[in-house]
């Protein structure tokens, strides 16, 4: 099955990028794209402000946390 944002219902909202709020441990997020760009950042703050953007807008900002491919480490509240 190609899910994609692009593929029109059902599958456009089985969609990693499509715009579904939900929360999670406390934590408020825009959609599952934004939740996983947001474990990018160190800093609680940043990791708020990402997880609260659209999918499209957290992508961008989490193409440009650190490098953290090299670095293998990924945050939840602020911890490692």
């Amino acid at each position: 099955m190609n899910i994609g944002s692009g593929k029109g219902y059902p599958l456009s909202q089985l969609c990693s990028d499509s715009l579904h709020p939900f929360e999670l441990d406390g934590v408020k997020c825009a959609s599952i794209d934004s939740f996983v760009q947001g474990l990018k950042f160190e800093k609680a703050s940043q990791q708020a402000s990402v997880r609260k953007e659209s999918p499209k807008a957290a992508r961008e900002r989490g193409k440009k946390a650190m490098d953290w491919k090299n670095v293998q480490v990924l945050w939840w509240k602020g911890k490692s």
